[in-house]
């Protein structure tokens, strides 16, 4: 589900540094951690230009999960 500017819930909960709301949201199977937004940003590179050093962290080893989750099916 995407608001303003295409951001989902993810993009937002980054823009505004709130990890633990992060951290909830990519627990939950529904959420698409690659959904890129109006400006052609995916939750990962938007941390990082937002500077959220920990939230970006946190994506990158999310990221490594599905890759190998992928590699494996």
């Amino acid at each position: 589900f995407k608001i303003g500017g295409g951001n989902t819930a993810l993009h937002w909960a980054i823009c505004y540094g709130k990890k633990p709301v992060v951290e909830i949201l990519l627990n939950h199977p529904d959420i698409d951690a690659t959904l890129q937004n109006n400006f052609g940003f995916n939750p990962i590179e938007w941390s990082i230009q937002y500077g959220q050093i920990q939230i970006t962290e946190l994506l990158k080893n999310r990221y490594l999960q599905m890759n190998l989750r992928l590699s494996f099916e």
